[in-house]
């Protein structure tokens, strides 16, 4: 009895320790495309380069993000610069 539960504890072990590295990987991937992207105010005409955590809490439609303007402090709509 303690082997199959001892041998059923590495298995989900395995498990969770898995799907925390896949997770880990997908963030991290997440962070490099993010951080690469840029947009454009419509205001003043800024090239505006979001923080990762701004850029994943925004809201968007197709191309154009909500991002605030680091220059004029306009916050709205932006579209992708590509």
């Amino acid at each position: 009895m303690k082997t199959v539960l001892f041998s059923s504890v590495i298995q989900w072990l395995d498990l969770t320790v898995s799907t925390a590295v896949i997770i880990i990987i997908g963030i991290l991937i997440a962070q490099i495309v993010i951080s690469r992207q840029k947009y454009v105010c419509p205001k003043c005409g800024a090239v505006i380069s979001p923080k990762w955590y701004h850029f994943s809490a925004s809201l968007h439609m197709g191309s154009d993000r909500v991002v605030k303007c680091t220059h004029c402090g306009r916050k709205g709509f932006c579209r992708r610069v590509d």
